[in-house]
């Protein structure tokens, strides 16, 4: 079964709900590129509507973070499941994804 993600942008927020994993990043990939290469990249990602995340959704954040450093944005995550927070502390990016604690 093929999951599906989707996002809005909400001011400078960018506001992510669905399952955020392997099946559905390619698609959200493509759809938020513009986000980040054209104009101001949101300032906020809410990941608080994600329902399931995995290795490849984490990845998918990573990049729009480092897009968005290359724009002069410093991005922030917020709304981080405890599955998400583990995933993204044993992979170690807590450093790189602002928002995330190390605990």
């Amino acid at each position: 079964m093929s999951g599906s993600a989707t996002f809005f942008l909400d001011g400078d927020r960018l506001r992510v709900s669905g399952d955020l994993s392997l099946d559905s990043v390619a698609d959200l990939w493509a759809r938020s590129r513009a986000l980040f290469e054209t104009g101001t990249p949101p300032r906020l990602v809410d990941v608080s509507a994600v329902t399931r995340a995995d290795s490849a959704g984490i990845a998918l954040v990573v990049e729009w973070f480092a897009m968005a450093r290359a724009r002069g944005t410093d991005l922030r995550i917020e709304g981080v499941s405890p599955t998400m927070g583990d995933i993204i502390r044993l992979a170690d990016l807590q450093e790189l994804l602002s928002g995330v604690s190390d605990s």
